[in-house]
């Protein structure tokens, strides 16, 4: 925004919930804990006036809180910025999903799953089933409902008005970008898609059987059994098809945001398994995305105390540099009760912020308890149950609190850290492909996800930083800039990928093929990788000898200004130390932090400018007076609790 990159400190208000009345006095208290941008869910059915008439109302006509022109406006006046969320489905906990009620009609077909099973939506009372995202009646109307939002709101796109972002869908079409393939839709729909898109792929069924070594008779042969298609024979091509498909469906409703502000997409955090975790990875591909934002949601439960979520959690927030578009502050009711504490969404936020998010959202900022049955015929008021501000306006201290720290310290220094970069020579190819075997459990070994697993846990384990970055489009790349890439040992690469790896070892760059027999063990670290990063001469500026200190660096162009994030680990009070690497010179950063909570620490030249010490988990009910040190500088709190300093 003004030319210039913002790093957005969001916070999601459902102004369809609420009373008119309540929305100006919960912006404002919002943007006093420092929020700059607001986001909202857009509900279809609350605004639908006719839906064959394609007629709503955004002026508040039929009731007051459908006059979504006057909340916009209402955070104009606050100075606040908002990004849209007109979904057509929004799941938000609304009935439907946001859906309008006659989409349930016969008329429109329904998603189906593998079994042959019509898919039903079970928030709300009543049998209420999703429609197909294939269905050419169900798309051309929430293209209209689209361009109907469009249409009423584009007078306040930025820079004449408040909106800057425009996030597309939810979670994929129907929350569910990370769902199992047998839960992926099997309508006829898809599957005549299906057949067209090998039709157009291979032009004959002599070239599809010369190609997949198979025996099919025609097209049709291919897609008469739907169990067939997540055979080994056609798993490939079903799962090329479902995850084009999905972003041919981005770009359908990008395409009516006529505009010049941004559009975005928000993926759900992967399911808790080894095929949920490869079906994530062979299903999002942003890289197809053609100028669609990432986003990245975390509702994949506690990732303070839990190891495995915690390494998950990395691979979603490294696969792209984007928003976390949803960060829970307030449900510990609807999800896990450690949500209740203000330690648990502040780490997911600022370890978001450490690996190259561009934001996070505080999901959702403020309760709310005045919403219509037709709306919400399910939940229990207020909602959300444990939100930094309650349905009365009044401020969730502890969780305020935090907010407040957390975001006057990006408020401050959030220019140097959206425009710092990482000193990253090491990067990990993923290749999704090889990710499609995981994506069932076929008793076959999950070779390239365990390969994946195990060098994220023994470069973590001291604190080496990376990237990670994909094949889809790796051709393209002008630049691969690192000095070294990993990859797993026997993964298929295109020609062109292969002459573009071909091309950066000639310039002098190293490939490093981790062997597919590596005995993958969550506790267990590798002295032998040490030794191999050794031998490859990668030095880095930010480590630590300590697993349970997890450090992340990041740094302005010439390395004058830093800021040092750490997470611990450990499940009880210690001083955590840091390594950092400054002209050659290893410096000790050491800071004292409660048990599994966090910091950050702001260099300028080498000395202390600044910093956020967390010294209160809440969840655990342990408190510190906080000790920072670095070379002589030492500060030693007096008090119990976080610490905010600003230079």
């Amino acid at each position: 925004m003004n030319n210039k990159n913002r790093l957005l400190m969001c916070a999601d208000y459902p102004y369809y919930r609420d009373s008119v009345d309540d929305w100006h006095d919960k912006l404002e208290k919002l943007k006093q804990l420092k929020i700059n941008v607001v986001t909202c869910y857009i509900p279809w059915r609350h605004h639908l006036v006719n839906l064959e008439s394609n007629k709503y109302d955004f002026k508040g006509n039929d009731k007051p809180n459908t006059n979504l022109i006057r909340f916009i406006e209402e955070c104009e006046s606050c100075g606040l910025n908002m990004i849209i969320k007109p979904g057509p489905f929004i799941h938000a906990e609304v009935n439907y999903g946001g859906l309008p009620d006659e989409l349930n009609n016969i008329d429109y077909e329904k998603k189906e799953s593998l079994n042959g099973e019509l898919c039903k939506y079970e928030r709300k009372k009543g049998c209420y089933y999703i429609p197909s995202s294939f269905s050419k009646k169900f798309i051309n109307s929430a293209e209209k409902w689209y361009e109907a939002v469009i249409n009423a709101v584009s007078s306040h796109f930025y820079p004449n008005g408040c909106i800057v972002g425009i996030q597309l869908m939810n979670e994929g079409i129907f929350s569910d970008a990370n769902s199992l393939i047998k839960d992926w839709d099997y309508s006829k729909s898809a599957i005549d898609g299906f057949s067209n898109y090998l039709k157009n792929k291979y032009k004959t069924i002599k070239y599809l059987n010369s190609c997949l070594a198979t025996d099919y008779k025609d097209f049709n042969n291919v897609t008469n059994e739907k169990k067939s298609l997540v055979s080994e024979s056609i798993r490939k091509e079903w799962i090329d098809y479902q995850y084009k498909s999905l972003y041919e469906t981005y770009k359908r409703f990008q395409k009516k945001c006529v505009g010049t502000v941004p559009v975005i997409a928000n993926y759900n955090f992967p399911l808790n398994s080894p095929e949920g975790v490869s079906t994530w990875i062979s299903k999002v591909r942003p890289e197809y995305g053609a100028n669609i934002m990432y986003g990245f949601t975390s509702w994949g439960g506690n990732i303070v105390e839990d190891k495995e979520k915690f390494y998950t959690y990395l691979l979603v927030a490294k696969r792209e540099k984007g928003i976390h578009m949803e960060c829970n502050w307030g449900f510990s009711k609807l999800y896990e009760k450690e949500y209740e504490s203000s330690i648990v969404p502040f780490y997911e936020a600022a370890l978001s912020i450490a690996n190259g998010a561009k934001g996070y959202n505080i999901y959702t900022g403020a309760a709310t308890s005045k919403w219509d049955e037709n709306l919400d015929n399910i939940y229990e008021r207020p909602y959300p149950d444990c939100s930094p501000i309650d349905s009365q306006g009044k401020y969730n201290e502890k969780k305020s609190n935090t907010i407040y720290k957390f975001n006057s310290y990006l408020e401050k220094y959030g220019d140097e850290i959206i425009n710092s970069v990482r000193n990253n020579d090491c990067a990990y190819l993923i290749n999704p492909q090889d990710y499609y075997d995981g994506c069932l459990k076929a008793g076959k070994e999950n070779i390239a996800l365990d390969t994946l697993y195990w060098f994220q846990h023994n470069m973590r384990a001291y604190s080496y930083d990376y990237d990670l970055i994909s094949t889809d489009n790796f051709e393209k790349r002008e630049s691969i800039g690192y000095k070294v890439i990993f990859m797993a040992e026997g993964i298929n690469l295109s020609k062109e990928v292969k002459e573009k790896l071909d091309d950066f070892q000639s310039n002098g760059g190293k490939i490093v093929y981790l062997n597919s027999s590596i005995n993958y063990d969550i506790n267990h670290y590798s002295n032998g990788f040490t030794k191999l990063i050794k031998d490859i001469d990668v030095s880095f500026d930010v480590y630590s000898d300590d697993y349970e200190t997890q450090a992340w660096g990041i740094h302005n162009d010439d390395k004058l200004t830093k800021h040092i994030f750490i997470f611990s680990r450990s499940n009880e009070e210690k001083e955590h130390s840091v390594k950092i690497k400054n002209d050659g010179i290893v410096n000790e950063l050491k800071v004292l932090l409660p048990q599994e909570s966090a910091a950050i620490v702001r260099l300028v030249n080498n000395e202390v400018k600044g910093f956020f010490i967390k010294g209160e988990n809440d969840l655990a009910q342990k408190m510190i007076k906080p000790k920072l040190s670095y070379g002589d500088y030492v500060y030693e709190s007096n008090e119990y609790g976080d610490v905010l300093n600003l230079a």
